[in-house]
């Protein structure tokens, strides 16, 4: 039997990229983005990807 996990997604329109920011909600340890910090993360590993992310969290 194959599971989903539950997910909430939200989307708008805008004119530049802003990136993208995934997480399980489900943890309890995580209820802001700063709590990622420190924590590692999929990616392309580029240089603009680093400092949007470091933004972000």
């Amino acid at each position: 039997m194959r599971r989903q996990a539950p997910s909430t997604a939200l989307s708008v329109t805008i004119q530049r990229e802003a990136g993208q920011l995934v997480y399980n909600s489900g943890n309890d340890a995580i209820s802001r983005p700063a709590d990622l910090e420190g924590k590692t993360y999929a990616g392309f590993g580029s240089a603009w990807e680093y400092a949007l992310m470091s933004t972000m969290i």
